[in-house]
C-alpha cells in the first residue's frame, strides 16, 4: 500500500522511524545497500576526492594574485603548491603524484 494521505504519510513515517531504532547498527551498510560485490562497489568508487577548507579573505587574494601572475587558476596554484611541497619538502617521487605536479610549479619533467 502506498500512503497518499497526509495522515498515511505520517504514519509511515512513524512506523519506518520505530524500525530504524530498534534495528542494529551496520558498518558495512553502504556496501549492502549498493547489493553488489565488495570488489564491484570499490571498482564504481569515485576516482578522486575533493578537500575543502575555509582560507580567510586576505589569504585568499595572495593566492588569487599569485595564480594570475602565472595565468593558473587558485585551484590550479594550490594543487600545484602542494604537488611542490610534497616533492620537495617530503621526497615524494613526482611520478606518484602526476595530478598534484602536472601544472609545474616545479618546472618540466
Amino acid at each position: 500500500m502506498i500512503p497518499t494521505t497526509d495522515d498515511e504519510i505520517a504514519a509511515w513515517v512513524r512506523t519506518r522511524l520505530a524500525v530504524l531504532d530498534t534495528t542494529p547498527r551496520d558498518k558495512l551498510w553502504r556496501r549492502r545497500a549498493l547489493g553488489v560485490p565488495r570488489t564491484v562497489a570499490l571498482a564504481s568508487a569515485p576516482r578522486s576526492g575533493h578537500i575543502t577548507f575555509p582560507i580567510p579573505t586576505a589569504e585568499m587574494s595572495i593566492l588569487r594574485r599569485r595564480a594570475e601572475a602565472r595565468g593558473m587558476s587558485v585551484q590550479g596554484y594550490v594543487r600545484s603548491a602542494v604537488g611542490m611541497a610534497l616533492v620537495v619538502c617530503d621526497d615524494v617521487p613526482r611520478d606518484e603524484i602526476p595530478a598534484l605536479t602536472q601544472d609545474g610549479l616545479i618546472g618540466p619533467r
